[in-house]
């Protein structure tokens, strides 16, 4: 340091700093780097990071993302670096960008939260991609399609998987078009209770506690999902005729034109009939459920149906999901029944390119 001046690094250096996060308090991370970027505007800085906070919070001109090195030579130790330049990092989401920054090359943005169905389940199904939940179905879509339109983020592969949520083949298609996918059946609950799933943890309480085999259990559960369908259906219609309801509303999008002549498109739907006829499928159902083959076109999620399955099986809602759980993480024959079973209703995600 010379006297009477405080810089420790003289004018147009460049200053390398590897992992700042490793010796600071997380919370203070990022603002202290940007303090000292702004108090040093005359040098320049190369940040090697893992900190997403670091990166995302950051004074940052020029983002390099480098996804492996190979050793070319040892002496000198010489690398090769898989690396690129983002440039349009600062367009993205904020959200977006703190998902990117820990992504594989793979990234499945789900529904729900860390601690709902969709997650545990899909973390598990596809180890091949970071499973990233975002809330609604909406907010699946716009992040998939937020990166996908990026072409600086070509080496992330983004896709969506979302509940069907009633939505007819041709909507299905056009999300595919955009790498977002439905299920097969309704929603992530039904996975939980179809046919082979709900015989594989019957098998396991029989292997555990004894009592009622596996075949009165099978049958007991189909009664009961019998009975609770009949006593659920007013529900059920109501989540269909609701599913249609707001499909026309998305299709009546407002225009530029609307907004500027202050009238906005006639929006008309026959409540009643669409309800009518919600209510005559479900009616059609119930007549014909003599198995658990049901499960897999009704949606059960936000009914009591799945719970009292559970309960005719010998055990209560939360214990029974929790079977699950575990089961998928496993080798066992159950397991990878469980597994197997599920992913015949999930798409595959690796088929074709993004």
């Amino acid at each position: 340091m010379r006297q009477g001046d405080n810089r420790v690094q003289d004018s147009n250096k460049i200053v390398a700093i590897d992992e700042p996060e490793r010796n600071l308090h997380p919370s203070i991370v990022a603002p202290f780097i940007n303090a000292l970027i702004l108090a040093r505007p005359d040098i320049g800085y190369i940040f090697a990071s893992h900190d997403v906070n670091l990166i995302s919070g950051g004074h940052i001109n020029t983002l390099v993302h480098v996804r492996d090195s190979q050793v070319i030579s040892l002496d000198p130790e010489t690398r090769k670096f898989d690396a690129e330049v983002v440039v349009d990092f600062e367009a993205i989401d904020e959200g977006l960008r703190r998902d990117l920054l820990g992504a594989r090359q793979k990234l499945l943005f789900v529904e729900g939260t860390p601690n709902s169905i969709d997650y545990r389940i899909y973390n598990v199904l596809f180890p091949d991609w970071k499973v990233t939940p975002k809330g609604g179905a909406q907010e699946v879509i716009e992040a998939v399609k937020s990166l996908r339109k990026n072409n600086q983020l070509h080496w992330i592969e983004a896709k969506g998987l979302i509940d069907r949520d009633g939505r007819p083949d041709p909507e299905v298609q056009a999300l595919e078009a955009d790498g977002i996918h439905a299920l097969l059946c309704p929603t992530s609950e039904n996975l939980l209770f179809l046919p082979k799933v709900v015989e594989a943890v019957a098998k396991l309480l029989f292997e555990a506690e004894g009592g009622l085999d596996v075949h009165a259990r099978m049958q007991s559960a189909k009664a009961e999902l019998r009975a609770s369908l009949c006593q659920s259906s007013a529900d059920i219609s109501a989540r269909l005729a609701t599913w249609r309801i707001n499909r026309m509303l998305a299709e009546a999008k407002v225009s530029v034109a609307n907004v500027r002549q202050l009238s906005s498109p006639a929006i008309t739907f026959a409540l009643g009939q669409i309800l009518t006829e919600a209510d005559s499928e479900i009616a059609e159902l119930c007549a014909i459920a003599d198995g658990l083959e049901s499960i897999q076109t009704i949606p059960i999620k936000n009914t009591s149906i799945g719970s009292r399955i559970a309960v005719a099986m010998g055990c209560d809602a939360k214990r029974y999901k929790n079977i699950v759980f575990r089961q998928i993480g496993l080798t066992t024959e159950c397991g990878e029944t469980i597994k197997s079973t599920m992913l015949k209703f999930l798409p595959a995600l690796d088929a074709g390119s993004k």
